[in-house]
């Protein structure tokens, strides 16, 4: 199986076709990756970047121009901000523990 692959691999090769991924921590980019999947992290240094590859892309290398043609996206996990916990709303639209709001010129409790 291993001689098949490396076969494959050659081939691919001598058409131009390279395979490439993405390393952890590097930012994420829409023409080469394709996030499948996001994962919270409350460092904002990791927001938007590469939490690891999944599967690789490849690209086409054109010899004469060295134009590079994406074929498929390297499938990528990335990390996200946390989403903000917003307070529930009651019946009245007052958010739960809010003080309720009074009318203009009405004092409250």
């Amino acid at each position: 199986m291993e001689g098949l692959v490396a076969e494959l691999q050659e081939l691919l090769s001598d058409l131009g076709v390279e395979c490439f991924g993405a390393a952890e921590g590097e930012l994420f980019n829409a023409k080469r990756h394709q996030i499948i999947e996001t994962a919270p992290s409350d460092d904002p240094a990791h927001f938007n970047a590469v939490k690891v590859a999944r599967r690789p892309g490849y690209e086409h290398v054109n010899a004469d121009t060295d134009r590079r043609t994406i074929l498929r996206h390297a499938k990528v996990t990335v990390y996200k901000a946390p989403r903000p916990v917003v307070p529930a709303m009651s019946a009245t639209g007052a958010a739960s523990g809010a003080e309720p709001m009074a009318a203009p010129g009405e004092e409250t409790k």
